[in-house]
């Protein structure tokens, strides 16, 4: 390597990310690591990639723990900020105050860029940020290059390969009855792919943040964390409230056998379509079944996917691994060794947008799992009182007591620890028609109320903290071979939506449009 052209940089953060940057930017020989901000240097693992840098370029990187020693380091090409730390601006801010613009910075920091993104790109300096959405993938240039001239449609991706990895062995068909969720969970620790508790993976805000950061982009517009980061719009797989139950076996038991539908975390947005409908954008971070033969239920492992509509290029597709040390550091090399992005494009978001409310996100169906005691009239009553907030039923599906997944652990049927005659309890799921989040939301909100008050010779519903788990049906991801609805195609081989099968109204934002 010849030391004199190499590209100097100085890293923030020496965890999984930081270390794997510092191997991969010796490896390639293209560039020195002058010195590194973090806060425990003296762990093993850092302590041998600080002797590896040594070693390998044949001089030390100078350390240092605190972000007001950066004004006694040596100025660099790149500062590569990879701490997870939500309020990394701070070293940012720093770097400003020391070397005004001269520097640039690369972040693979995406909670921090979620919250302060208007800050990131406040004046010219040149900052990269590719790697803090989807690994490896070159979304961000995507959206910031290619879809800035054409009209955006909107977007659906899986965004975090740690949940995908766990939903994919949460729906192995040789479940067994060991806590499969928290051995997946601590595998993907183990392997990199989550970080030590793994809480901002499985509780969807990872997501989340990454799809604000590239509706940002899309939209051009500033977007309020808050508005977008809440728990009715943003749930994980773990997500455990009064009446709503995390993801279990038992759902992907319903999803695959009544209705050849898996289960995977899609993060989603898209814009109005009608001028005389809301003009917020909508989004949603949930759990949502997907055709078996869609393209986004065959990603497996720890890939993301994500496909971008826009009016004149149709649908552009990008996946590839977006977990883990190895495809982060790789995206952010490349923004250290590629060009910059306009910075023109990300700052678009000075013009500020509201969002829809979970009132205006619609779906054509859901799936809602439950139990109830076998007696007669409880599906009856339960249907009548959903019938009140306008929600109708389309199908109904049980786990049959003959059936083998029926003698396996309750807690795989979704059958709460706490209910001493589980063997009295019949867990079941069924679908409604074309309903929004928010109602749906009450109106199950409201069933699980009255069920808690009742008096017990007369309740339907086991008395218990987590009643209900219920997930949008994607409907009309493209498929293999010909996607059909009534037979129809339009020009490019999409699936047209009938929406009179679902709802007597004009056509307001809905999901279905975006999916291949």
């Amino acid at each position: 390597m010849n030391n004199e052209k190499a590209l100097t940089v100085g890293i923030i953060g020496l965890g999984n990310i930081g270390q794997e940057v510092a191997r991969q930017l010796l490896a390639a020989g293209k560039g020195k690591v002058r010195w590194i901000l973090d806060r425990t240097p003296e762990k093993q693992k850092k302590s041998e990639i600080i002797n590896e840098i040594t070693k390998t370029q044949d001089e030390a990187p100078k350390i240092i723990t605190s972000v007001e020693e950066l004004a006694n380091v040596e100025e660099v090409h790149f500062v590569i900020e990879a701490t997870g730390d939500i309020d990394a601006v701070n070293f940012l801010r720093k770097i400003r105050e020391v070397w005004n613009k001269r520097v640039t910075f690369v972040t693979a920091n995406k909670a921090a860029v979620a919250k302060n993104m208007r800050e990131y790109f406040s004046d010219n300096m040149d900052v990269r940020m590719e790697a803090s959405v989807a690994g490896g993938l070159p979304i961000i240039r995507s959206l910031s290059e290619h879809i800035s001239a054409d009209k955006f449609l909107g977007l659906v991706a899986i965004l975090n390969g740690t949940t995908n990895y766990i939903l994919e062995r949460l729906s192995e068909d040789d479940f067994n009855e060991k806590d499969q969720y928290n051995e997946a969970l601590a595998d993907a620790v183990i392997s990199g792919y989550a970080e030590p508790t793994g809480k901002g993976d499985v509780d969807g805000l990872d997501s989340g943040n990454k799809l604000l950061i590239l509706a940002r982009i899309a939209y051009g517009k500033e977007i309020d964390s808050n508005e977008v980061l809440r728990s009715d719009i943003v749930r994980g797989i773990n997500a455990e409230e009064d009446c709503f139950d995390r993801i279990r076996y038992c759902d992907f038991w319903y999803a695959r056998h009544s209705l050849r539908h898996t289960i995977k975390l899609i993060a989603l947005t898209c814009p109005a379509f009608d001028e005389q409908q809301s003009k917020e954008p909508f989004f949603l971070v949930h759990t949502m079944l997907v055709p078996f033969n869609s393209k986004i239920a065959k990603i497996t492992g720890i890939d993301n996917y994500v496909t971008v509509r826009s009016e004149h290029l149709g649908y552009i597709d990008l996946q590839g691994k977006g977990a883990g040390p190895q495809p982060t550091a790789c995206a952010v090399l490349a923004d250290v060794y590629g060009g910059t992005i306009s910075n023109s494009t990300l700052q678009k978001a000075g013009e500020k947008s509201t969002v829809q409310s979970s009132k205006e996100i619609y779906f054509g169906r859901w799936m809602v799992r439950a139990c109830c005691y076998d007696k007669p009239g409880v599906l009856a009553a339960l249907f009548n009182s959903l019938h009140q907030f306008g929600i109708g039923i389309d199908e109904v599906f049980q786990i049959q007591r003959d059936d083998k997944d029926f003698r396996k652990c309750k807690d795989l049927l979704g059958i709460p620890r706490d209910i001493r005659d589980w063997e009295s309890i019949v867990p079941f799921a069924f679908t409604t028609t074309g309903i929004d989040l928010y109602t749906l939301r009450s109106a199950l909100k409201k069933v699980f109320s009255e069920a808690l008050n009742c008096k017990k010779e007369d309740c339907f519903f086991p008395k218990v903290r987590h009643l209900f788990a219920m997930y949008p049906i994607l409907i009309n991801a493209t498929t293999e071979g010909e996607p059909k609805i009534n037979g129809k195609d339009d020009a490019h081989g999409n699936a047209i939506i009938e929406r009179k099968r679902f709802f007597n109204m004009e056509p307001r934002p809905y999901p279905s449009v975006l999916c291949k």
